[in-house]
């Protein structure tokens, strides 16, 4: 699933590929009866997590604070971390869209990675795409399942 989201990043020359992608490709991949496996989940888990990193940015100001991997944590983005994972939980558990890699997503916002419109756009395409791709895997493992229990002719 990974390899397809990569291949669709270097063959349009976009970055859709990014660090939460791959704890939700294992999710669907090895755990997918899970209810934070589910299409529902993911989406709008990883949504929850955009939004509440983008309000966490905004309740900090931190917008033009340093990006953190590339520089020194601040108090701005120190707090717009904490708050976007508490806005991340609470949010998707009232929405019943609990989905653990969507932490990743929102800290991605709040610790500046992802810091514009564009940047959400690319979390939510690269998102798409794996889902897609979750979802064929998914249905072709249930075919596999349904022709195993089938008895030959």
């Amino acid at each position: 699933m990974v390899a397809v989201v990569g291949a669709t990043t270097v063959l349009a020359g976009q970055p859709w590929l990014f660090p939460s992608l791959g704890p939700t490709a294992y999710l669907i991949a090895v755990y997918p009866e899970l209810p934070t496996s589910r299409l529902y989940n993911c989406f709008v888990g990883h949504l929850v997590g955009l939004g509440s990193g983008f309000a966490a940015v905004a309740i900090f100001n931190a917008w033009n604070a340093p990006i953190v991997p590339l520089e020194d944590v601040t108090w701005p983005r120190m707090g717009a971390a904490a708050v976007a994972i508490g806005l991340t939980v609470f949010t998707n558990h009232l929405l019943r869209s609990g989905h653990p890699p969507a932490a990743a997503t929102t800290l991605l916002v709040a610790l500046g990675t992802f810091h514009t419109a564009w940047g959400a756009a690319l979390v939510v395409i690269g998102v798409a795409i794996l889902l897609v791709i979750g979802e064929l895997l998914k249905l072709v493992m249930r075919v596999r399942r349904g022709s195993a229990k089938t008895p030959a002719p």
